[in-house]
């Protein structure tokens, strides 16, 4: 199984970001968790992005079922310090990784996910647009 490590990113600007490993997964069910805090000092823990995944078995037991989860929240911080969220952006993927399936198989699952269908520019287009291609 993976131990628990902190995550490198790049914002839109192209900033150098980490997310910080907070908790490993206890259990099935039970997320590990990141939360943004590289350059982000200034800003209350409480409205710092976070990252989540879950593992657990599905019914039949033949599939491990993964559940990720980011949160990026937008606030405003009023004049007295207090800072308020107004919003906040969700990500959600769910994998289904059956056992029978051989690891090259799954090696190119993540690979598609990770380094090519996450990079395409018409996916990321449609998502700031808020429509699918048309």
């Amino acid at each position: 199984m993976p131990q628990m490590a902190d995550i490198s990113v790049t914002n839109d600007a192209g900033t150098a970001q980490t997310f910080t490993g907070l908790v490993p997964a206890g259990a099935d069910r039970s997320p590990a968790r990141w939360r943004m805090d590289t350059g982000l000092s200034a800003v209350p823990v409480a409205v710092r992005p976070i990252l989540e995944l879950s593992s657990r078995w599905n019914n039949r037991r033949d599939a491990r079922h993964l559940e990720e989860k980011l949160i990026l929240p937008y606030y405003v911080t009023d004049g007295n310090g207090v800072s308020t969220i107004l919003a906040n952006a969700l990500y959600t993927a769910t994998w289904v990784v059956p056992t029978n399936m051989p690891d090259t198989k799954i090696a190119d699952l993540v690979k598609y996910v990770y380094d090519t269908h996450l990079k395409t520019a018409v996916l990321g287009m449609s998502v700031k647009a808020g429509y699918a291609p048309t």
